[in-house]
């Protein structure tokens, strides 16, 4: 090859070249700025304008979240309440008699329960029974306009032939006429007896003669049943079946009283607590009724249920200001009070009208006391709060052993300033 067409060869290389890179960086598009970018500069410049929108995006809703978060948050509080084991021996308390009691003292009211039972005797050994019927009967006085006075053991025959005697003097009044008709005069009753023994004569709504009078004119009409009149052989409860009837109804009382009893302190708006050797129980053997008919004999008593009861909440805040001294809690409470064995030291009346105005008790046992958390109080002291100061407000409320908290939303940093979106709960 020649010089000449070597040089000639580099230049039109050297040409194409530089046409070449005048293509590439050729302006399209000025943007009326008077600036042309190539379309490698303007796709970096739309990129930039994309991360820029998209960054502010995520700051808006960032921002957004935050703002429903602090409209719209909840808050779950669950909280574990103080337990305090606690044993004593002997502690004394001293209560008033709640209607002279001062406010916020311990006091003390007496409940009176009254009941009666009856069951089936039956009779264990037999008897000769001979014995006459009585009644009552009503006397009238058609006879007279002036009284008459029937003299005691006057004879008096029943329409069925039978005979009896009157057991007390009795004055009849005289009839009374009005608008012509003939009112006649009554007397008030009077007991009459068989004159012979045997069922014959027991009756019921008899009419009868009076001895010397005519039967219409002056006559008697029997107030109720005239019973009892017996020939022949007889059932009869022996003394070991009365005793032992006796034990029975009173077993029976005694039951039937402490749950009418509990029924009672159950009934009552206020809650309050009574204990064994505060209740006393008096069974009143006169009260005894036994009345045979055949071989059954329905037997009854009577029986009266004091019980001294104590208000439930001023107890237990006594027991905590003697167990836990050194701190006042609002409001405690004693699951297991029942287990403390309870007894009078100072005199108790077991009559219900000899009610005594102060009583000194006793305690022993061993219960746990727990401090019953304020739930309203929790609410107001974290109402409002950053979620950091949490742990720092709720243990300035004493009645707290530990506590936990949910936020929602999540992301929330402040408890909500509304008590009613906060809820309290006891673990």
């Amino acid at each position: 090859m020649k010089l000449y067409d070597v040089i000639r060869k580099e230049q039109l290389e050297n040409k194409n070249t530089k046409e070449s890179v005048v293509e590439i960086h050729t302006p399209e598009y000025s943007g009326g700025s008077g600036i042309n970018y190539t379309p490698f500069e303007k796709e970096v410049r739309r990129s930039s304008w994309k991360t820029i929108f998209v960054f502010a995006g995520a700051i808006l809703f960032i921002a957004l979240l935050y703002v429903l978060g602090m409209k719209f948050v909840y808050a779950r509080v669950t909280v574990l309440e103080r337990h305090i084991p606690f044993s004593f021996d002997r502690m004394q308390l001293d209560m008033e008699e709640y209607k002279s009691a001062g406010a916020g003292r311990l006091s003390f009211q007496v409940m009176v329960v009254e009941s009666e039972v009856t069951r089936q005797v039956y009779a264990s050994a037999l008897t000769a029974s001979n014995t006459k019927s009585s009644g009552n009967i009503v006397l009238f006085n058609e006879y007279s306009t002036k009284a008459i006075t029937i003299k005691k053991g006057t004879t008096v025959t029943s329409s069925t032939g039978k005979k009896y005697s009157t057991q007390a003097a009795i004055t009849v009044p005289g009839y009374t006429t009005v608008n012509k008709v003939k009112k006649a005069g009554t007397s008030v009753q009077v007991q009459v007896l068989a004159v012979d023994v045997g069922e014959s004569y027991n009756a019921e709504g008899e009419s009868f003669s009076i001895a010397g009078y005519n039967s219409k004119q002056f006559y008697g009409r029997s107030a109720g049943a005239i019973t009892g009149g017996e020939a022949g052989i007889a059932h009869i409860l022996t003394d070991e079946d009365k005793e032992s009837a006796i034990l029975t109804l009173q077993a029976d009382l005694a039951e039937k009283l402490k749950r009418e009893t509990r029924a009672a302190i159950g009934a009552i708006k206020e809650e309050y607590v009574t204990f064994p050797n505060l209740q006393f129980i008096t069974i009143d053997r006169d009260s005894l009724t036994i009345k045979g008919d055949d071989i059954k004999f329905p037997a009854s008593i009577k029986g009266t249920m004091v019980s001294y009861l104590i208000d439930r909440d001023m107890l237990e805040s006594a027991i905590a200001s003697k167990v836990v001294s050194d701190r006042v809690y609002t409001s405690v409470a004693i699951p297991a009070l029942g287990d403390i064995t309870v007894e009078p030291i100072s005199a108790i009346p077991t009559d219900a009208t000899k009610i005594p105005d102060t009583l000194t008790i006793s305690l022993s046992g061993t219960a746990t006391l727990i401090t019953k958390a304020p739930l309203e109080k929790i609410k107001q002291a974290v109402l409002g709060v950053p979620r950091k100061s949490f742990l720092a407000t709720v243990q300035s409320v004493p009645e707290i052993q530990e506590a936990r908290y949910t936020l929602y939303p999540f992301w929330a940093p402040f408890f909500p300033s509304n008590q009613e979106r906060i809820t309290v709960v006891v673990e």
